[in-house]
């Protein structure tokens, strides 16, 4: 079983809006792809929280690990894109998200046994809610994992959070944009790679993986480095949100499957190449899913 907690949220572009947040984004292709996975989060009592609890239903998802907050609204996110399909968010405050009551969730209560806990920066972004986050991971079995796709938001993160979430990591998967950020809270000016170092040896971090754009992506892992290249560009892009959060729910299968690095950076460098073909985050068409789901057999062996 994997867990995850955070946003979901409707994302506002210029003609259109789509459901979204990274949490759900990665629930939603794990569920896709044929694995057991439950999405904890928190709406407003208002229509888009009907409307996303409605498809939370339809999709096969437990509506009550999604809880319904009386007083703040449905989160909501203005995307404005560049001429190249790249994302800017702006991710509106006090949202029903930001109030998550992970008191009532039995999840982690050794109820039912969880392999990996995902979560990111967005939804912890009050001091409160991060608290609260920390008080209830720390609780875990001692056997799972925690997975932080930190995805920085501006105006959703300062040090003492991501020093939070680095220390709740086991895997780290994070983009180029963000390690440098990182970087720069730390005041560190050395390269890349003596930081990524440094800072799985600090928080006790297992694996990192770091997603590049057009540079392809890395993980590092037992003090080895793996890269691929960027997927061939030459077809259409409708956009590339979501892109990461595909990457993401290949990582965690990959890394629960015990893949190879390589090969994990292979599929999830594919799956992301699909996403960046369609609008929004998600598909829309189950379809889409087919030639992904026999790479996730149960039947192959864990390095094939």
């Amino acid at each position: 079983m994997i867990v995850s907690i955070g946003e979901i949220l409707f994302d506002m572009f210029p003609t259109h809006k789509r459901m979204g947040g990274a949490p759900f984004n990665f629930a939603f292709h794990l569920k896709k792809l044929g694995f057991p996975v439950r999405f904890i989060s928190r709406v407003g009592f208002d229509p888009d929280g009907e409307d996303i609890i409605s498809y939370l239903k339809q999709e096969g998802f437990y509506p009550s690990d999604v809880q319904i907050d009386p007083n703040y609204k449905t989160g909501s996110v203005i995307v404005n894109l560049d001429e190249k399909g790249v994302p800017d968010f702006e991710i509106l405050p006090d949202a029903a998200f930001d109030h998550i009551k992970l008191s009532k969730t039995l999840l982690l209560a050794g109820k039912v046994p969880v392999d990996l806990v995902y979560f990111g920066s967005v939804f912890q972004r009050t001091k409160k809610a991060s608290s609260l986050f920390s008080d209830f991971i720390r609780k875990k079995d001692k056997q799972t994992k925690c997975m932080c796709d930190i995805n920085l938001r501006k105006g959703c993160f300062d040090k003492t959070l991501v020093s939070s979430c680095l220390t709740h990591a086991d895997i780290l998967k994070l983009n180029l944009d963000e390690l440098n950020i990182i970087k720069e809270m730390n005041g560190f000016t050395g390269k890349n790679d003596a930081f990524i170092k440094n800072m799985m040896k600090t928080y006790d971090i297992e694996m990192v993986a770091v997603t590049k754009g057009a540079d392809g992506s890395e993980i590092i892992k037992n003090g080895k480095h793996y890269t691929v290249l960027c997927f061939d560009s030459n077809f259409e892009i409708a956009d590339t949100v979501g892109a990461g959060d595909g990457f993401s729910a290949v990582l965690a299968v990959g890394y629960l499957k015990k893949w190879k690095p390589d090969k994990i950076m292979s599929v999830a460098t594919d799956f992301a190449k699909e996403i960046c073909k369609i609008r929004g985050a998600v598909p829309e068409e189950d379809s889409f899913y087919q030639v992904f789901r026999p790479l996730f057999g149960n039947g192959e062996k864990p390095d094939d």
